[in-house]
């Protein structure tokens, strides 16, 4: 790519801003100026930042808007002790030009899984993935902003897969080199190679 987003706070005094990064020239621009409270940020799958999480002890709030035109807005305003927001958010993935996308939550289980989520209603939707002992870890995202693949730990590291394809690629690799852990790392934009990192459980 040719560039990121960036969520940092300038002082300790303050929370975090979201800035526009150059990977060329390294020359920042400030996209989203911080907001009291506000620790998290989450762009969309076109690199539009759309919501905000806020904090107190008592409370969390969503901020969001529909696009990068619009301004932000708090849509949720919950106490800590309500069903469903006494939980932390680790990540929310967000369709551009859509309000529905994904939740990494353990608002549900204690455990940190992965769900559909209403943005613009702050409702958590249907499971797609919880795990019965163990958190997930992190989601792989493709550039269309659908989930890729869900990495977890139990004795070991493990991937979920979502995309079928890689699903198929990753069991044929499995038949070809058994008996070790076998992880797809990087694969070229044109999906013709890939790199494979492979290991024993020693």
């Amino acid at each position: 790519g040719k560039w990121l987003l960036l969520s940092m706070q300038q002082t300790i005094y303050d929370y975090p801003s979201v800035w526009h990064v150059d990977l060329d020239t390294v020359k920042l621009k400030k996209v989203v100026p911080s907001q009291p409270s506000v620790w998290q940020w989450f762009a969309d799958s076109s690199g539009v930042v759309r919501t905000g999480i806020g904090r107190t002890k008592n409370r969390r709030w969503v901020l969001y808007r529909k696009d990068g035109d619009s301004r932000f807005e708090r849509i949720v305003n919950v106490k800590a002790s309500d069903k469903e927001a006494s939980g932390e958010i680790d990540n929310i993935v967000l369709v551009s030009g859509s309000d529905q996308g994904y939740l990494v939550s353990n608002a549900r289980t204690g455990r940190f899984g992965l769900y559909r989520y209403d943005i613009a209603q702050d409702e958590i939707g249907e499971t797609v993935f919880e795990h019965p002992t163990v958190d997930i870890d992190y989601i792989d995202i493709a550039d269309d902003g659908s989930i890729r693949a869900i990495h977890y730990v139990d004795d070991r590291r493990r991937i979920e897969w979502l995309d079928p394809e890689l699903k198929v690629i990753q069991e044929q690799i499995d038949n070809a080199i058994p008996d070790r852990m076998n992880w797809i790392i990087s694969r070229s934009r044109d999906h013709e190679r890939m790199i494979v990192w492979t290991s024993t459980a020693s």
